[in-house]
Formats: C-alpha cells, structure tokens, sequence
C-alpha cells in the first residue's frame, strides 16, 4: 500500500516528469500524482487525500504559486505541507503574511531535507476543511477498549481515537470539539445495545451519516442492526479497510 500522495505542480512537462522521479527515487512507496496548473491540481485535491503539495511558482494564467497557496488554504489544505519552488522568485519576494516554506529551484539537498520532514513514513489523516476528523471506539469492557485503543495508535499513529463505555460518555464525545467523524461499536454494550449508540448519534448527524458512518464488531453475525455496517470481531483486516475508507 502507498503511504502517502505526493503532488507536484509545473506548467513544464519536463520538470513534472524528472520531480516524479526524484520523489519515487528517494522517497519510495509514496504515490507522486502530476498537475500542469493551479485548475488541474485544485481539481485533484478534491478527489484525492493530498498529504504534501511541491509546486513551481511562475505558472501561466489562471494563476501562479501564489494563487495555488491561496487556494489550497480556501481548502483546508495543511500548508505546512505546501512548498514553492522558483527560479525566478526569491524567499524575500513572498508576500508579507503569505506563511510557506520556500525552497530556491536547483538546491536539491534543500529540497531533499524539507521532503524528509514532510513526507512521513504513515499516511496522515483526511481532514475536513480545519475540522479535524476522530475515531469512536465504543465498548463497555474497559480492557477490550484499551487493547482496541493500542492497536489502533499502532496502525494508524496519526488518527485521533476516543472510547466510551456508557451512552453518557458517548454524548460527551459528541459535544466535544471536534465531535467523532465515525465510530466503531460491539453490539452487546451491557445496559445498552448498538442500536442505542445508532440512536444517540442519529439524533446528532441524522439517519444517513449515522448508518454511513458507525459499524458494529461483534463474535456473533447481527441482523438486528438495520442499515449500520457488520465487521466480525477478530477481523483486523476488514476494520483496518473501514478505517482507510474513512479517515486515508
């Protein structure tokens, strides 16, 4: 599996190609994806969980390095994943308040430091514009949630995971900021079931994101769980899938 996507952003086929190889050369096992303008790359973070943008400045119309800055921050975009190159501009020419890291084009071991920085060896959690996305783990067994919890932070060291034993718990999650994005439930929760954790979250994202977005893990196949998800107790593999689906 990829760790990570990598985007570079040149209007010169050239310089894209040779970036693309740079990056897979000394940073393997990361996906690199191409853009040739600030449109085409824009039209990519949308449809692609983007961990570190690298992009020339002097671009044609409709806009330059700085305009592609302007746009990733309207997107939520991490900027202190975001690197400007040019051959042209010089560190000193940044705009005042406009905060990115600059890196003159042709100093490689400057390009080479910042990257190692930057493109980590795990993949970093989707956000939603500046809403940070956190995981749920509901189980009324306190050792069954620390251990789940262990594994969790093992596999997936940059997601945010909280646990909540009783349905109190689970609505102070809810109030809190930021609120779980998804959750992962046993079914037989001692005074309560599933369904009442379906219930309370229901009543906070509605009927379609709370069967979108909670899955039940139970040693038993459920049929008493309506629309929300089915994940075998034991089956890493098929939560490790879930938690990529939702959060990578």
């Amino acid at each position: 599996m990829k760790r990570n996507i990598i985007l570079v952003v040149d209007d010169d086929p050239g310089v894209r190609k040779i970036s693309e190889l740079w990056v897979s050369t000394y940073f393997p096992d990361n996906e690199v994806l191409l853009a040739s303008g600030v449109d085409e790359a824009i039209k990519i973070l949308e449809n692609q969980p983007i961990h570190v943008v690298i992009s020339d400045w002097a671009m044609p119309e409709p806009g330059d390095g700085f305009i592609l800055a302007s746009k990733l921050e309207e997107h939520g975009f991490d900027m202190g994943q975001f690197l400007l190159t040019s051959g042209e501009l010089t560190a000193g020419e940044i705009p005042e308040g406009m905060h990115i890291k600059f890196v003159p084009k042709g100093d490689l071991d400057g390009l080479k430091a910042w990257c190692g920085d930057h493109i980590e060896p795990y993949q970093h959690v989707r956000h939603k514009n500046n809403e940070a996305r956190t995981l749920l783990v509901v189980d009324d067994d306190e050792l069954v949630r620390e251990t789940f919890l262990t594994w969790v932070s093992h596999t997936f060291p940059t997601l945010e995971v909280e646990t909540a034993g009783t349905l109190e718990q689970i609505t102070e999650s809810i109030e809190k900021a930021p609120s779980p994005y998804a959750v992962i439930t046993d079914y037989d929760l001692g005074d309560f079931d599933a369904n009442s954790v379906w219930q309370v979250l229901k009543e906070n994202w509605g009927e379609d994101k709370a069967n979108e977005d909670i899955v039940v893990v139970s040693g038993l196949e459920r049929e008493d769980i309506g629309s929300m998800s089915f994940i075998g107790k034991g089956n890493l593999q098929a939560i490790s899938t879930w938690i990529e689906e939702k959060f990578y």
